[in-house]
């Protein structure tokens, strides 16, 4: 920001970025400007660095414009005078440059953004605008490796400003970063964050320039970070409770209404306040009084010389956890990363690199390459690197590294990886899946409790006088202090890095290597301290005990237990199934692929391949890391899912009984439950926990505090609890009896403390099938077997019999998308053609009518989905479009209840008997459609290629893995389904994206499937006009239209169709909102009973329901709440659920509750709350009209990252087409 000559005030995108970051901070730089308080001094060599960087790196975008357009870039100055007059002559000139026919390309364009009366003038230099057919692209460098929402919003006001001075701008801005990636970034939701932002900019500096004095800490209306440069002194001199550990706002608020505004208050106070567990409050005010007194003494030191550092108290809080910390062993090791999350070595491959593995032993021992350890330092400590500066030095060092821990283990069998939270361990479990190998000795490692997490033991065990408990708040206790002059921490080690290779591009070697040595001296002091660290532990662990504060070693390393058994133990033996996988994707990584991005279509289907056999293994791993964390883990450090919980009361109703002769004994067991706010469906199985004194027979891990019970429980009711907003649950628990080689247990009436997931379902059959791929693949190299899956793989256009293209609806022959279709997948080649149907336009109904077409032909069909409800309603469809029953068949899905209907179609009885059924059917000469899941279609018992086609429906939320392993079974390949409703979901890390759905492969970034490789039905029969154009423009590009005929003649007495706003006003809710349910209630009870017509030409009215209104929420909790309160008000009728619920269904209206109250309240991020895809399937349940019930604050939102800044714009762009 700056005063302009006439003394008023003018701002630029970089004041977008600081109003997202930090208010306090922005009115603290709007006090200097206006000579309020004094100006700071700003000398920082590295900023200084960094912008010599930037310049050099904006010259080298602009030699190869110049190069690829030579004679068409000009370059434009920045304004001279200093008042608006002169910056609008600046614009333009821009926009005559632009006019030019000769220009492709403006460099440096001054901009000016004006938007009427309460926005201050943004002004600002456009770095590239670039000539294209769809309009001028506006482009910025950025030396970062990454967008960021400050760079996303500056090119937005940039774009904005030519758009409003009657230039046509494309669709997209671009970033062209440090790596050379260009980023590419949507204009519409940009804009829509930016504007908002800068309304909110305007405001804010505006009334502050009205208040007298500058900014005070504590303002009310101003937003504080609390950790920047402004914040951290104004925060620290007011004594605020942000200062003490793990203090977070939203305990500091509950502080605040309870009187407590000081860390000298909190720590001088005993009384817990309402709404703050006395747990959390003790350990809060312990902490501060620690701090306080550390405060005090470094007061007292400095009276006497005002140059002695600040005091650094710590106490023991708990000796367990120290006492559970093994003995120190002659073999152990002191690990530390440094990794750069934003490195990218091309544009669209994936980011991040671990460039360097560090650690530090304290012996190395004889036969080891002694060259590659530094000298020892005083101690006798030595240091070892493994650096990485590609993906390919990555992966070499990951295996060097792994191989040297192994061989190190051989010789000491006892050893322990100790390192400082959980980055370390969480980047080998992504690294050992990105690069495919390692996986096994790192499941080991963890099975065997050799990482050893130091940040765990200080968190539980000690009490330390600082505000934050990184490793380098820590070190005053047990090192001297670090040199200044270095590298100090690791947002300096990434800067650092990236200095270096901006070096090592250069040709400058000698500074090259000083700054890896750099980096290389901080990593050996951060392995140094984890040592050191570990070490100071012990020594508080005998302090604890009355002892002398030295370890005593007695214990030899090698039979020292931390939680587990620690002496080396052979990994169990790996099944023939993963042998073999391991064999295969090792064969296909061999051919020499490219990186991600470098990659053909046919290289990059290859990797694909290489990584399916392993693609379940990988799928279920975090299951089992989780599993086994929990039990080693306290019930009260346990993260809550919807299917952990944690029992806070329990209790049995009756005695053990068998309910039949034959069957094992059960018993009924109730308890409340803490879910974390989801709900629990009967019918869930659970497996119970119990913590020591164990049931008799049951066994813990050693040094475990809790054993699983064996047989899994069965949730057989469940609901809110009526007083502590907990979750009762009734259960019925089996107990196992002995059965060949495996012993029973005795009947118990001890408690469970918890209740978890029961494992995920053996893949055998998708396994197998993927390796048979894999091994076809690896035979077909250079090339590909020929097939749907390769043709799906390679996005390759569907192959037809004869060639040519897919037929087009409208052409001759084929007016209509059914008869399109219908022409394209009876003429298919081994292929395959998608089909993407957005909510309403009648996907399945055109799907079971090519079906019924091609059985009438012979056809022999199946039909796969994710789950076994898709495919029986899609059976049902079939029948219902005139395919006779007894030629459609399935196996039931288990489980189904009295209430359930009776199938339309054959129901086949046995896990076998799908295949015998189709024998049937072709032997009688008859064609037939027949259902199952992916383990249905990967079977030995279907013969490959013994299906025409393979329907897979909801192909939207399909993994290509499984579609690999069940296409198989058929020739030709028909997608239904719609990647822009919910996405797959995935809980594995994966190194290819075989976690992507099968249309959104196919699809990539794009909204519509392209033309070439399907078809898109752009016609809902369901939502009226109003209602489609906000989810057309939010979801399809624009490209969604209504079938007026049909949608029009739909209306509700005195309700406008399409999206209404309603805001309530509300503070401080996170996920349940009263203030939102009362008026979801009030909203449902002014619909129920107005005339409702449904159908062309107005229909006959007839009073609206309750349960033509549907409801949709983001949390469980707040689902909840409103059943509740609809329930209490009549209106059990309505249905409530969460957006995943309710995807495929339809209602007059729907009302979308948002529950949290603003940006600090929102659970599972902005991204998830507004998530396009949610916000699609919520918003188009409605036939007439949405309703979206909202905060205010909820908008005024600093978006964190890109994706929530285009997940708040489009949401904005909805509300902006709100009634």
């Amino acid at each position: 920001m700056f005063l302009l000559d006439d003394g008023s005030l003018a701002v630029s995108a970089q004041d977008l970025r600081l109003v997202s970051e930090c208010e306090l901070a922005l009115l603290d730089r709007l006090d200097v400007t206006l000579g309020r308080t004094p100006r700071r001094a700003e000398e920082d060599p590295m900023l200084e660095r960094l912008a010599e960087l930037g310049d050099a790196h904006e010259a080298r975008e602009l030699e190869r414009l110049q190069t690829e357009h030579p004679g068409g870039v000009v370059i434009g100055e920045r304004p001279r005078r200093f008042g608006l007059e002169g910056y609008r002559k600046g614009a333009t000139w821009t926009l005559r440059a632009c006019a030019d026919p000769a220009t492709q390309v403006v460099h440096q364009a001054p901009v000016l953004l004006e938007g009427g009366e309460g926005l201050l003038p943004l002004v600002g230099m456009v770095d590239f605008l670039t000539r294209t057919p769809a309009g001028w692209r506006v482009g910025d460098t950025k030396l970062a490796a990454r967008s960021t929402v400050a760079s996303m919003l500056q090119v937005a006001a940039y774009a904005d400003a030519l758009a409003r001075g009657g230039l046509t701008v494309a669709p997209e801005v671009d970033l062209v970063l440090g790596t050379g990636a260009v980023e590419s970034h949507p204009l519409g939701p940009t804009v829509a964050v930016m504007r908002d932002r800068w309304a909110h900019l305007s405001r804010l500096l505006s009334e502050h320039r009205e208040a007298e004095g500058p900014v005070r800490w504590g303002a009310a209306g101003v937003a504080a970070c609390g950790r920047c440069e402004v914040c951290a002194p104004l925060a620290e001199a007011a004594d605020d409770l942000l200062g003490v550990a793990r203090m977070s706002l939203a305990r500091r608020k509950v502080l605040h209404e309870a009187g407590i505004r000081t860390m000298a208050e909190l720590a001088g106070s005993t009384t817990p306040p309402a709404g703050m567990r006395a747990a959390v409050f003790a350990e809060l005010r312990d902490q501060a009084a620690l701090q306080v007194r550390a405060r005090a003494e470094t007061a007292r030191r400095r009276e006497a010389d005002p140059e002695a550092p600040p005091v650094v108290l710590s106490e023991v809080i708990d000796p367990a956890p120290l006492e559970a910390l093994p003995a120190p062993g002659p073999g152990d090791v002191f690990f530390d990363f440094e990794g750069d999350p934003m490195w990218r070595p091309r544009p669209n491959a994936p980011a991040g690199l671990e460039y360097l593995f560090g650690v530090e032993v304290l012996t190395v021992d004889a036969g080891e390459d002694d060259a590659a350890y530094g000298p020892p330092d005083a101690a006798g400590a030595r240091y070892r690197a493994w650096w990485a500066h590609d993906r390919a030095g990555e992966r070499q060092a990951l295996g060097d590294f792994l191989s040297w821990l192994a061989d190190r283990r051989e010789r000491h069998p006892g050893l322990h990886v100790y390192h400082y939270a959980a980055y370390e361990v969480t980047a080998l479990k992504r690294l050992t899946a990105v690069h495919g190998f390692g996986a096994e000795l790192l499941d080991q490692l963890l099975r065997e409790h050799v990482f050893v997490d130091l940040y765990g033991t200080v968190r539980a065990g000690i009490r330390v006088s600082q505000a934050s408990y990184s490793i380098k708040k820590l070190e005053p206790l047990y090192m001297p202090a670090r040199d200044a002059e270095g590298v100090t921490g690791g947002g300096d080690s990434i800067v650092e890095y990236h200095r270096y290779c901006q070096a090592r591009d250069a040709g400058d070697a000698p500074r090259a290597a000083g700054l890896l040595e750099r980096i290389r001296a901080y990593n050996e002091l951060d392995c140094e301290s984890t040592w050191r660290l570990r070490d100071w532990l012990l020594a508080q662990r005998h302090t604890a005990a009355g002892g002398d504060a030295q370890d005593d070693g007695q214990r030899a390393p090698e039979e020292a237990s931390s939680g587990g058994t620690l002496v080396e133990a052979p990994a169990p033996q790996a099944p023939e199934r993963w042998v073999e996988a391991e064999r295969l994707e090792a064969a296909l990584r061999a051919l020499d692929l490219p990186e991600p991005g470098a990659r053909t279509a046919a290289e990059q289907a290859t990797a694909m391949v290489s990584a399916a056999p392993q693609y379940y293994r990988r799928e279920h791993k975090p299951f089992w890391w989780a599993h086994f964390d929990r039990l080693a883990l306290p019930v009260a450090e346990w993260a809550l899912t919807g299917d952990v919980l944690v029992v806070e009361r329990a209790a049995w109703t009756d005695d053990w009984a068998r309910p039949t002769p034959r069957s094992n004994p059960r018993r009924t067991l109730r308890t409340v439950v803490d879910t974390g706010g989801r709900p629990v469906a009967p019918g869930t199985t659970l497996h119970a926990v119990f913590a020591h004194p164990l049931p008799e027979g049951l066994e813990a891990e050693p040094g475990h505090p809790h054993a699983l019970w064996p047989s899994a429980a069965t949730v057989v009711d469940s609901g809110p609890h009526p007083d502590s907003g907990l979750e009762l649950c009734t259960l019925e628990l089996p107990c196992p009896q002995p059965r060949g080689d495996r012993p029973g247990l005795p009947e118990t009436d001890e408690l469970p403390v918890g209740l978890v997931p029961t494992p995920p379902p053996s893949t055998g059959p998708l396994d197998a099938a993927l390796a048979e791929l894999a091994e076809e693949v690896l035979g077909a190299h250079p090339g590909l077997p020929p097939g749907a899956a390769s043709d799906l793989l390679t996005r390759r256009t569907p192959r037809l019999q004869g060639g040519g293209a897919l037929p087009r609806v409208g052409a001759p022959g084929t007016p209509t998308p059914l008869d399109a279709v219908t022409t394209a997948v009876r003429a298919l080649d081994d292929s395959y053609v998608a089909v993407q149907g957005p909510p309403g336009t009648g996907k399945t109904y055109l799907g079971s009518r090519v079906v019924r077409s091609l059985v009438q032909q012979g056809w022999k069909v199946g039909v796969v989905a994710q789950s076994h409800a898709a495919v029986e309603n899609f059976l049902g469809a079939c029948v219902r479009a005139g395919v006779p029953a007894e030629q459609v068949a399935k196996v039931p899905r288990s489980g189904r209840s009295a209430e359930d209907a009776e199938p339309t179609w054959t129901a086949l009885q046995g896990s076998r008997q799908p295949a015998a059924w189709m024998d049937e059917q072709s032997e009688a000469g008859r064609g037939f459609v027949v259902g199952g899941t992916a383990w249905t279609f990967s079977k030995d018992a279907l013969e490959p290629g013994g299906l025409d086609l393979l329907v897979v429906d909801e192909a939207g939320q399909f993994s290509l893995a499984p579609l690999l392993a069940c296409s198989r079974a058929a020739r030709n390949l028909l997608l239904l389904g719609d990647p822009q409703q919910l996405p797959q979901v995935s809980q594995g890390i994966h190194p290819e994206p075989l976690d992507r759905s099968a249309l959104g492969w196919l699809i990539g970034s794009a909204a519509v499937l392209p033309a070439d490789l399907g078809y898109f039905l752009d016609t809902t029969w369901r939502m009226h006009p109003a209602l489609t154009e906000p989810v057309s423009r939010l979801a399809y590009d624009g490209r969604l239209r209504s079938h007026e005929a049909v949608t029009t003649g739909r209306t509700v007495e005195g309700v406008e169709p399409g999206v209404h706003e309603v805001l309530v006003d509300h503070r401080d809710q996170s996920v349940a909102s009263p203030e939102e349910a009362a008026e979801v209630v009030r909203l449902v009870e002014s619909l129920r009973g107005r005339a409702f017509r449904d159908g062309a030409g107005g229909g006959t009215a007839r009073p609206l329901e309750a349960s033509d209104v549907l409801v949709v929420a983001p949390y469980n909790a707040q689902v909840n709440l409103l059943r509740q309160r609809l329930d209490a008000a009549g209106l059990s009728e309505t249905p409530v659920g969460t957006v995943d619920a309710f995807q495929g269904q339809e209602a007059p209206v729907v009302i979308v509750s948002m529950t949290a109250s603003a940006r600090d309240r929102v659970s599972r991020g902005l991204a998830f709350l507004l998530d396009v895809h949610r916000m699609n399937v919520a918003i188009s349940r409605g036939q007439l009209a949405a309703y979206v019930v909202r905060s205010p604050r909820l908008t005024d939102i600093a978006p964190a990252s890109p994706r929530d800044l285009l997940a708040l714009g489009a949401f904005l762009e909805l509300l902006g087409r709100a009634r």
